[in-house]
C-alpha cells in the first residue's frame, strides 16, 4: 500500500520472496524494487490470473492486457514488448501458466515463483494495492530500448 500510495501513477506489482538479490548480494526481509521511467517503458498492463487450483485460465487475462494495450497481446510486436509473470509459488502451476501463455501469444515472458522465506505456507503476489494467493500476476510492458534475455533456468 506505501509503494501505490508513493507513486499513484505508476503501475506497482510484485511478490514475496525467499530473498532478495540485491548489489550482487543475497539479502532477507527487505524490499527489493524496480522503477522504469518513460524513457524506457512505453505502454504498461497487467492481469491477475485467479484460482489457478481450478485450472490454469490465461486467455481472459490476456484479453484484459490487450484491452489496456488497445491491441490484442498476440498482434504486438515480440521485438519491443516483454512479459513478466509473477505466480504464487504455493500454486505448482507456474509450468502450466507458462505452457498456455506460449500457446495463446509470442511474446516472451520471464519471471518467476512469489516465496516465503522457504517456509512453505503462504505466498502471494500483489498488483496496485490488493495481494492475492492460488493466482499469477501477468504484466506486459513495451520497451523503448528494446530488451535482451541473458539467462534463463527453470529454478
Amino acid at each position: 500500500m506505501q509503494m501505490r500510495a508513493a507513486f499513484p501513477d505508476a503501475c506497482v506489482a510484485g511478490c514475496s520472496t525467499a530473498g532478495e538479490i540485491a548489489g550482487g548480494k543475497m539479502i532477507t526481509d527487505s524490499v527489493t524494487a524496480i522503477f522504469l521511467d518513460e524513457e524506457i517503458a512505453g505502454q504498461t498492463a497487467a492481469a491477475v490470473v485467479e484460482n489457478l487450483s481450478r485450472g490454469v485460465r490465461v486467455s481472459d487475462a490476456l484479453s484484459k492486457l490487450g484491452q489496456q494495450l488497445h491491441a490484442p497481446v498476440s498482434s504486438l510486436d515480440t521485438e519491443k514488448y516483454v512479459g513478466l509473470v509473477l505466480i504464487d509459488g504455493m500454486s505448482g502451476a507456474e509450468e502450466a501458466v507458462i505452457e498456455k501463455i506460449g500457446d495463446l501469444i509470442d511474446i516472451i515472458f520471464v519471471g518467476g515463483s512469489a516465496g516465503d522465506d522457504l517456509k512453505f505456507q503462504s505466498t502471494h503476489v500483489m498488483l496496485g494495492g490488493a495481494a492475492y494467493t492460488n493466482a499469477a500476476l501477468l504484466l506486459i510492458l513495451e520497451l523503448k530500448r528494446g530488451f535482451d534475455v541473458v539467462k534463463t533456468q527453470s529454478f
